[in-house]
């Protein structure tokens, strides 16, 4: 039996070969037209390139920023299609509209989707690649007069609370039980350790140990650096490598296996079940916990922004926690308290004095007990 087609079938057959080729052209139009002169795609991609040489994830990032801008106030696919008239006619009024969009952008539960981090480095993207075309003489563009009109949001990781050393352990233990996670419970406890941060942490690799006598060195490697693409080198001791060790599978080198939004969302279960939803606390927290730790152990804020690796010795203070210890001037003080007091007190009531300080500071006076033994 032959097969027979009616009209409306070939009609209908016509169509779809019709409307499959308009989409190979257009497909084929989309791959050649960002090589037009109008387009600036080889530029845009040698200026990523630069910022490739510096840093594997600036360079990531910035490509992430350019992208967007594309998709979100051009409505192209990706960067390749950006026309030097698409800069040029950006003016302000364009600018701070894209840029409220973004800040005002939530997700599903209704919290802003990007940070105020996230979006002023997108305005540090745009201007380094205006800046770059400009002086390239790409585009003619007023980048000076029209970016610092664009005001940067505040630090929000200035205002981010820190966690008291029994806080601190209380959450890792949160990990360690309640979740039954291992990797969760470390990469908490190693930041706490070594004030590393969790883009560094969770790209960490066994071949950056380096286990010596008495300690371990952690080094940054290669392109595995810290922010602003800053080489650093931290220090642990040999039990709490070995601790480390217990993570340690032969598929892979990484030593924490674990993604940043995993480590968002546990933390995010902690702090409700933990009843820790009145402060400010992130993961964030355990680095500046750290911080916090060198600076009331040294007591030397040069001391802490090393181990924070920190080029501004005023981040590091903004860092450092901010105690309340009500009257403290000298004359004051002297009159009502005896300096030799805990001299004279019996072993009890200086037991208890102690053990009601701040788990931070029994740890540090165990410290020093343990260097005079």
């Amino acid at each position: 039996m032959g097969l027979a087609y009616s009209k409306k079938d070939m009609e209908s057959s016509t169509q779809n070969d019709k409307d499959m080729l308009e989409s190979k052209i257009s497909d084929f139009k989309d791959n050649i037209k960002y090589l037009r002169e109008d387009y600036l795609n080889i530029y845009i991609s040698e200026f990523l390139l630069e910022m490739k040489k510096r840093s594997l994830a600036t360079y990531k990032n910035y490509k992430c920023d350019i992208n967007k801008l594309a998709k979100d106030m051009f409505e192209y696919k990706d960067y390749k299609f950006i026309t030097k008239q698409d800069l040029e006619d950006m003016d302000l009024d364009s600018l701070i509209q894209y840029f409220n969009a973004s800040y005002q952008e939530v997700d599903i539960h209704g919290n802003r989707k990007y940070s105020n981090s996230t979006i002023n480095r997108r305005m540090s993207s745009l201007k380094s690649l205006l800046k770059y075309l400009t002086s390239r003489n790409k585009i003619e563009y007023p980048v000076h007069n029209m970016m610092t009109l664009l005001k940067s949001l505040p630090d929000e990781s200035i205002h981010i609370d820190i966690f008291s050393m029994e806080e601190a352990e209380m959450i890792m233990n949160y990990f360690k039980d309640k979740c039954n996670n291992q990797n969760l419970y470390y990469v908490a406890k190693t930041s706490t350790d070594t004030a590393l941060r969790a883009n560094e942490l969770i790209t960490l690799e066994w071949n950056q140990f380096y286990p010596q006598k008495d300690k371990v060195v952690i080094k940054s490697k290669g392109k595995i650096k810290g922010k602003g693409n800053k080489e650093w080198e931290e220090e642990i001791s040999l039990e709490f490598y070995q601790d480390l060790l217990t993570l340690k599978k032969d598929t892979t080198n990484k030593v924490f296996n674990i993604s940043y939004s995993l480590i968002a969302k546990w933390m995010n279960r902690a702090i409700k079940d933990l009843g820790f939803t009145d402060k400010k606390y992130t993961f964030h927290s355990f680095r500046k916990r750290s911080i916090t730790n060198t600076y009331d152990l040294t007591n030397d804020i040069f001391a802490a922004q090393e181990k924070a690796n920190h080029t501004n010795i005023n981040t590091t203070q903004r860092y450092v926690g901010k105690k309340k210890y009500g009257m403290t001037g000298i004359y004051s003080l002297g009159s009502n308290i005896d300096k030799e007091l805990y001299k004279k007190v019996d072993k009890e009531t200086l037991l208890e004095a102690i053990e009601s300080l701040d788990k931070s500071f029994i740890h540090l006076l165990n410290i020093k007990l343990n260097e005079k033994m």
